[in-house]
């Protein structure tokens, strides 16, 4: 049974909060602290994060901080007060889900709990799905990741030698972004045959060119609200890049 964790300093305030979710069919457990939420949580598969903001030996930003920094990949809600608001909003920016407002004990706020739960369900494993390393560097790159997927309008340039991993990049930022639900489409532009390669890219419709017996759908379309991961462009011929190019802008 997935389990939701909540981390209350209130302890009146947690169980109550505890015996709601048990009472519509949701396990739950309820720790005190941000250390006791960070030792239950490297020691018991948990499905859900629900968190005050406030708390007496820190927040739920800092517990939030710490989980995505040791590569846990879990729904994060913040309980929040009516002054707290303003954080709450810094914590949707850092990647928790939603907040919020006490009392939480609604049916608004059951139907949230168990939206995140299904999406989470769909996506899998409780830790993120890609290896990361501890090393400096990476860590810096996993932030980069974190703080860029959530970003729709703001354009990433992925570099790197060949065998870096910039695909594997690419699919972090799609798998943490909001368009994670849908395709996450990679294409070898260097495979692509010269003839082709525009209407692979773009589609056609029946009749367009000789051979073209059936209309097809281009990858850009086939990708629509996911996101098209292109490697080796500068295989492309000239045409194609600069129809590509036009696409882009």
């Amino acid at each position: 049974m997935e389990t939701v964790l909540i981390v209350e300093d209130d302890r009146a305030y947690a169980r109550a909060t505890t015996n709601w979710l048990v009472k519509n069919g949701i396990n739950a457990r309820y720790v005190l602290s941000v250390d006791s939420a960070k030792e239950f949580l490297d020691n018991h598969d948990v499905d859900l994060v629900l968190s005050d903001f406030r708390l007496d030996n820190g927040n739920g930003m800092e517990l939030l901080e710490w989980m995505n920094t040791h590569g846990y990949r879990i729904p994060f809600l913040i309980m929040t007060g009516y002054g707290d608001i303003p954080g709450a909003v810094e914590a949707i920016k850092k990647g928790a889900v939603d907040y919020l407002p006490k009392p939480v004990q609604t049916e608004k706020v059951l139907g949230i709990i168990r939206k995140a739960l299904e999406r989470k369900r769909r996506d899998g494993n409780t830790k993120q799905r890609f290896y990361t390393s501890k090393s400096p560097l990476a860590l810096r790159l996993q932030e980069h990741i974190r703080l860029v997927a959530p970003m729709d309008t703001l354009a990433v340039l992925i570099r790197g030698a060949s065998g870096t991993g910039k695909e594997y990049v690419a699919r972090q930022i799609h798998v943490l972004s909001g368009r994670s639900d849908a395709s996450f489409i990679a294409v070898d532009c260097g495979v692509l045959p010269k003839e082709l390669a525009a209407s692979e890219l773009f589609g056609h419709v029946k009749g367009a060119f000789t051979g073209a017996t059936e209309n097809k759908t281009g990858m850009f379309a086939a990708a629509d609200h996911g996101t098209l991961f292109l490697d080796e462009v500068g295989n492309l011929n000239a045409e194609v890049q600069r129809a590509l190019l036009r696409a882009l802008q």
